[in-house]
């Protein structure tokens, strides 16, 4: 089974607000209130609901940073990070996964909100996965990855799910089993 990602099949439509294309790159927070609610019900239907969610916007040939999904002050607490994708043009566009190369240390940078989060040179770290993101598809965004762009814009809406019954974090291992009716396997 793969750990870094999986296009997904759902029965429900995701539909989202829509944002400009802009000259540079930009995340905005995306409000509860602009998901749609069968979509949310559908979460709620397997015990899931939306923690946070982020709409970005990458401009062509952008070569994000390689990263973690985790803030500064959730890396003692937070050992998985799962996303749901939903990407918008951008096509060919490829995210990769690393792993640390052996004796480098935990490295922290700021991100787009000059928040610290884990950060990682090229030669910290070595390829381990690539795949074209769609819509949707499910991500492991607390293994170190990072995304390059193709030449046009690439737009992606990205939601962190919780557990309900727990109030967790959802992690890998949960998320392929709460989805797996709806995973695309090649």
């Amino acid at each position: 089974m793969k750990n870094y990602e999986f296009k997904l099949e759902l029965p429900v439509k995701f539909i989202p607000h829509t944002f400009e294309n802009s000259a540079k790159y930009h995340e905005i927070p995306l409000e509860h209130q602009f998901i749609n609610q069968e979509f949310k019900d559908f979460l709620t239907s397997l015990n899931l609901y939306i923690d946070y969610a982020k709409h970005f916007y990458a401009v062509p040939n952008q070569k994000y940073m390689n990263h973690r999904d985790i803030l500064d002050d959730q890396y003692d607490t937070i050992t998985d990070n799962v996303k749901l994708n939903f990407v918008l043009g951008g096509t060919g566009s490829e995210m990769i996964w690393y792993e640390l190369k052996p004796g480098i240390d935990l490295k922290f940078g700021k991100n787009y909100w000059g928040r610290l989060v884990p950060v990682y040179t090229d030669e910290d770290v070595v390829e381990v996965h690539r795949a074209t993101i769609g819509w949707p598809s499910l991500l492991n965004a607390y293994a170190i990855h990072s995304l390059q762009n193709t030449n046009e814009p690439r737009q992606c809406w990205s939601i962190t799910l919780n557990n309900l019954l727990t109030n967790k974090r959802l992690i890998w291992d949960d998320a392929i089993e709460i989805f797996k009716d709806y995973l695309i396997i090649k």
